[in-house]
């Protein structure tokens, strides 16, 4: 792939672990987050546009220079809550983020991929298994993920593979807020909390963001020509 790969949520400990490992591979990147770029977050000399999703499409859309080589698409936002607690603030909001926002952005951008593109989106385990205390992200990841197989469908003869990443628990700032907000909804102490999520891991450790941005790459790549419409899980065996 000639064209440069679209990376969203660039900013975050995902999205700047994707870009570190494609630009490692060689592959150019465009990247884009809600938020500048801070800590050297991203490498310094990689094409960055701020832009908040799904507000800012047809502006981002517009200003990508000429056909794109690919698509990553990382940002997303995730809210813990009892499964019981059902506001339609957090149902709009949840939902135009991690299910509006990547289905829109792909609309507005299927034009300009190369044929042959590989697009992944980040999911979750979430979206695969009950998720009581994010019972709204892990619902939205689920429609993601069943969007993702209708639009491999859709593109299969222009050879554009669409797929999902769905990770477990990774070592990030998002998992570090979860875990205080779960210590909140069930009492308890946000470490002890992390601890626990960890020894329910078989492989007996958290992930890192390098883990889901190696399967990220490895759906890019000729590697996986023949997958598609298919959930990679990024777990450690979290999903057993």
């Amino acid at each position: 792939m000639s064209a440069p790969i679209l990376v969203t949520g660039a900013c975050g400990g995902i999205g700047s672990a994707v870009i570190t490992h494609l630009l490692q591979q060689g592959l150019g990147i465009v990247a884009t987050d809600r938020n500048a770029p801070e800590n050297q977050a991203i490498p310094p000399d990689t094409k960055f546009f701020r832009a908040d999703l799904p507000e800012d499409i047809d502006k981002l859309v517009s200003t990508l220079p000429g056909s794109v080589g690919g698509l990553v698409h990382v940002a997303g936002v995730i809210r813990t809550h009892r499964a019981t607690d059902i506001e339609i603030n957090d149902f709009d909001a949840i939902f135009r983020a991690n299910v509006y926002a990547p289905l829109k952005l792909f609309s507005a951008l299927h034009d300009r991929l190369e044929d042959g593109a590989g697009v992944v989106f980040v999911g979750s385990l979430a979206g695969l298994r009950a998720s009581p205390s994010n019972l709204l992200y892990g619902a939205s990841k689920a429609a993601l993920h069943n969007a993702a197989k209708s639009l491999a469908k859709e593109f299969a003869p222009r050879g554009i593979r669409i797929n999902v990443v769905a990770p477990g628990l990774i070592d990030t700032g998002l998992t570090d807020v979860t875990n205080r907000e779960l210590a909140s909804l069930r009492g308890g102490d946000a470490s002890q909390i992390g601890v626990e999520r960890i020894r329910s891991i078989p492989v007996g450790r958290i992930g890192s963001p390098a883990d889901v941005a190696k399967a990220v790459a490895f759906l890019l790549s000729d590697d996986s020509s023949f997958v598609t419409g298919t959930e990679v899980l990024v777990t450690g065996g979290g999903h057993l």
